[in-house]
């Protein structure tokens, strides 16, 4: 009887175990399945609001006129300038201002400015005033759809678009010299300018980058590490400048802080790496800048580079149309 009753307890303490084991089986597999739902909820989230997590046009605020008083306008910062309406291919009307030099303009360069990516094209003036007074010449800049007075919400074929319409308009206009004509990109603003000269029939005089990133794949890689083994599922912008930036035969100038604490300077290197057909490439490498201010660090350096590499520029042109 005493073997049976052993055997009892023995069995009645397997039961236990394997009760025990359902449990928490249940309970793994209940919380796998939440797990994985949470998963999946978080990744159409993203892949459906990338967009808005991306593209960040109401920081500090959406609109310059919201802004301190310098930065709603030029004309507030003492600079000439003319308010421009551009219309995109499918209708989209862009805002911005072309600040031009004294008297005829045509006899000066114009850059034409793909800014930044947080923040209204007001809060760009003083660098507007700099670049003028440093460089000579007139400055287009254009706000993205979506941002500061433009129309339409901002996604990477709309920008695309947007970039198509800047240039087209500054091609067409008469009272500027287009052969001297450059492009000029800081962070998001690089992969614009890239993709509208590499996918686009105008030719600037030169294309100058500052701070910006090889592909938002790669920048996944940075700011959102998690999501690395799972990005080529719900990522849909792609802004792959390390590719079109190949295509690009004009002369181009890299400025890239060292210190940049957003987008690694590993990232500029490559770009500078693979822009092979460039007819010439020259970097300027600030050692204190940081990914927003460094133009700031050395103001005057900073300038007298960007325009050492535009008068290089215009200096070849024209040696290349005298001999043809």
């Amino acid at each position: 009887m005493q073997l049976i009753f052993d055997g009892e307890l023995q069995f009645l303490h397997l039961i236990k175990i394997m009760s025990a084991f359902d449990i928490l089986f249940g309970f793994v597999w209940k919380s796998a399945i939440f797990v994985g739902l949470a998963a999946g909820v978080i990744m159409v989230l993203l892949y459906f609001f990338q967009n808005k997590l991306l593209y960040i046009p109401d920081a500090p605020n959406r609109q310059p006129s919201a802004n301190p008083e310098g930065l709603r306008n030029p004309g507030e910062a003492g600079l000439n300038y003319e308010d421009v309406t551009i219309v995109t291919s499918d209708k989209v009307k862009l805002h911005g201002w072309l600040v031009k030099m004294p008297g005829p303009q045509q006899y000066y360069p114009t850059i034409v400015y793909f800014h930044e990516n947080a923040g209204n094209i007001g809060t760009r003036i003083p660098f507007l005033k700099y670049m003028q007074k440093y460089c000579n010449v007139n400055i287009l800049l254009v706000a993205y759809r979506g941002f500061s007075y433009s129309e339409g919400v901002p996604t990477e074929s709309g920008l695309q678009k947007d970039a198509h319409a800047v240039l087209n308009y500054i091609f067409s206009r008469t009272d500027l010299d287009t052969e001297k004509i450059f492009v000029f990109g800081r962070s998001l603003g690089g992969a614009v300018g890239i993709y509208g000269l590499s996918h686009g029939d105008h030719k600037a005089a030169g294309l100058i980058v500052e701070n910006t990133f090889t592909s938002i794949s790669d920048m996944v890689d940075i700011v959102f590490a998690k999501l690395s083994l799972v990005k080529n599922l719900i990522l849909n912008i792609k802004w792959h400048s390390i590719e079109n930036i190949k295509s690009i035969e004009i002369p181009i100038f890299f400025i890239m802080g060292l210190k940049d604490e957003l987008i690694p300077t590993v990232q500029m290197l490559r770009l500078y790496q693979a822009a092979e057909k460039a007819r010439f490439k020259e970097k300027h490498e600030v050692h204190h800048g940081t990914h927003n201010d460094t133009w700031a660090r050395d103001v005057e350096e900073y300038f007298k580079q960007m325009r050492n590499f535009i008068d290089k520029c215009l200096k070849q042109k024209h040696t290349e149309t005298l001999t043809h």
